[in-house]
C-alpha cells in the first residue's frame, strides 16, 4: 500500500513539474566601463572598487561591485532602466537605457576626476 502510495504522489510530481516548466522570455543587455573618481593612480596601489546598479523604477533589479575601469554586465527584460554608480565621496549623474530584445546599450562611467 505505501509503495502504491509513493508510486501514485511520484507521478503526480512529475506530472506538476512539466506543466510548472517555464521559458524566460527575450532580454537585452546594459553594459558599459565603471571607474571610480580617483584622479591619478599610484604604482603599486589598489584600484578602487565601483558599484553600479540598475534600476526599474525604484526597484534596484541587478547591482555588481568591480574594480575601477572594468566592465559590467546586465542581461535584462526589455524596458527602460537608469543606471548608476556608488562610490563613497562621489556620484555620478545616473543614465537612462532602454533595453530592447536581441540587442545591447552601453552605459560607461568615465573617471572624470582624473
Amino acid at each position: 500500500m505505501v509503495r502504491k502510495l509513493v508510486l501514485v504522489m511520484a507521478a503526480i510530481a512529475l506530472t506538476l513539474a512539466a506543466c510548472t516548466t517555464s521559458t524566460a522570455g527575450p532580454t537585452g543587455v546594459v553594459t558599459g566601463v565603471a571607474y571610480a573618481c580617483v584622479g591619478l593612480v599610484l604604482a603599486g596601489s589598489t584600484l578602487p572598487r565601483v558599484t553600479v546598479l540598475l534600476y526599474s523604477g525604484p526597484t534596484v533589479v541587478a547591482s555588481t561591485t568591480a574594480k575601477s575601469g572594468a566592465m559590467y554586465r546586465f542581461s535584462v527584460a526589455p524596458g527602460s532602466y537608469k543606471v548608476e554608480t556608488q562610490q563613497v565621496g562621489f556620484h555620478y549623474r545616473p543614465k537612462v537605457v532602454v533595453v530592447r530584445a536581441g540587442h545591447s546599450v552601453t552605459a560607461d562611467f568615465p573617471d572624470y576626476c582624473k
